[in-house]
């Protein structure tokens, strides 16, 4: 037997069998983001027949996010809303009134896979009335209950905005 010629045969149906699947793949992930983008034009047509506007851009696509712990100094004035941003993506603080207060943040090697923000529009029917102004994804932290130094992990939501208010809508999978 000619172990070189066999060799060379293996590895050729090899790189065939790769190309196919990464074809396959690469159709699988055009068809993903073709889905998304449809049901999102759908959601956004729902959502305008019951008689809500939607003013602001809606993300067509989805993205995967790391899970971070944020570290909070003692002496946190209870109340309010703290904002800053981490590697692109706003994080607010429900329960401080100063992002001072945050010690640190610190990227997990968690990852999650963000919902599409049609999922977030069509929770918000309940709520919203007359016009959607902002959909953004942010990183929600909810110290309401505890103000004082600690720990706390921050999770992406969907932060919707409609005349001045502002809803939150878990952007992951429960």
């Amino acid at each position: 037997m000619d172990w070189s010629r066999a060799k060379s045969i293996l590895i050729a149906a090899l790189i065939v069998v790769n190309l196919i699947l990464t074809g396959v793949y690469f159709n699988q992930q055009r068809d993903k983001v073709q889905e998304i983008k449809a049901k999102t034009e759908s959601a956004i047509e729902y959502i305008e027949s019951k008689g809500i506007d939607v003013v602001c851009a809606v993300p067509k696509k989805t993205e995967s996010v790391r899970v971070v712990t944020l570290r909070f100094k003692e002496g946190a004035i209870p109340g309010g809303l703290a904002r800053t941003v981490y590697e692109d993506l706003p994080i607010e603080v429900l329960g401080i009134r100063s992002s001072d207060y945050i010690e640190a943040i610190q990227e997990t090697d968690i990852d999650i896979e963000v919902l599409p923000a049609y999922t977030a529009l069509l929770k918000s029917l309940e709520s919203v009335s007359g016009e959607i102004d902002d959909l953004e994804l942010i990183y929600l932290v909810d110290r309401t209950a505890y103000s004082g130094a600690g720990q706390d992990t921050a999770l992406p939501y969907w932060k919707v905005s409609s005349a001045g208010n502002s809803y939150y809508y878990a952007a992951f999978g429960e």
